[in-house]
């Protein structure tokens, strides 16, 4: 299998990074076009996905993500 690659699209998660600096700043998130590819190539569910990360995040205390996961969540239900 090919691996899903660097994301050109938007910045998200799958940007590539030259060192840690550029790599601390990318966001945590995939955006629709690697989100696709990432269900697709697993044959799972966004919703179960983003709830599955709902409890990490909760679990960690990560709440900038906590907060954009709901809000994805809300819009999706």
């Amino acid at each position: 299998r090919a691996s899903i690659g660097h994301c050109v699209f938007y910045k998200c998660c799958m940007n590539g990074s030259g060192h840690l600096k550029e790599e601390y700043n990318l966001p945590s998130h995939l955006c629709p076009v690697d989100l696709r590819k990432l269900i697709k190539r697993l044959d799972c569910y966004v919703l179960d996905r983003y709830q599955k990360l709902l409890d990490f995040y909760k679990l960690v205390d990560f709440q900038d993500d906590m907060k954009w996961i709901s809000k994805r969540l809300d819009e999706l239900k």
